[in-house]
């Protein structure tokens, strides 16, 4: 059983989710990463979570792990204020928003 159910955690290797794109993982109730199927509250494509930078990875990087270049004025700056250039992004793609909860 696969399912992922509320409140789990889910960890994800950046050298083996990491698609074109930066794309690390999709998630919503059809055609995603992590799928919801059953519940509701979940859009079919819910959201989306990339990896951005602002720096140049050369093709002798050894990961496959290459995140997406920065495009948006938000992206560049979050990455210019980022220790290592590299940032996480969260696109909410579903009908009625999403809410993250984070932990400290």
């Amino acid at each position: 059983n696969n399912d992922i159910l509320p409140n789990s955690t889910v960890y994800v290797s950046l050298n083996t989710a990491l698609s074109e794109g930066g794309t690390i993982l999709t998630v919503g109730r059809k055609d995603s990463t992590v799928i919801f199927p059953e519940d509701k509250s979940v859009s079919r494509k819910h959201l989306s979570i990339r990896l951005v930078t602002n720096r140049s990875f050369g093709k002798n990087n050894e990961s496959k792990a290459v995140p997406d270049q920065a495009q948006t004025p938000e992206e560049i700056e979050a990455c210019e204020n980022s220790e290592d250039g590299i940032v996480v992004v969260l696109k909410d793609t579903s009908r009625f928003g999403t809410f993250l909860i984070t932990e400290k």
